[in-house]
């Protein structure tokens, strides 16, 4: 009887133990995750400078480019962009008898 306690007591403290291993395992990833994350978004904030300069020079481009070819088709219109010309024409409706 008393070995069955003692065997008893040993596996309940390796169980507690096992527990608090697999604790320090969670915790340990999870720190370890964090820093995957933070090592991440630290490269994606160094990225933006690079990116808005990128996007300053499609703006700039776009604005030379694209702003004075619509300002001078505008200015000068094109059939396409003419309003349209509403005819007036007269429309005949016959009853239609069903026999």
């Amino acid at each position: 009887m008393e070995a069955e306690n003692v065997a008893s007591e040993i596996r309940l403290m390796q169980e507690v133990e096992l527990g608090g291993a697999l604790g320090r395992k969670a915790a340990a990833e999870g720190f370890y995750q964090r820093g995957q994350d933070f090592a991440a978004w630290t490269v994606r904030i160094k990225a933006i400078p690079g990116l808005l300069e990128q996007r300053e020079r499609a703006l700039s481009i776009w604005r030379t480019r694209d702003i004075a070819r619509l300002e001078k088709q505008v200015a000068e219109p094109g059939a396409e962009m003419q309003p349209l010309q509403l005819a007036r024409e007269v429309i005949v409706v016959h009853p239609v008898v069903f026999e």
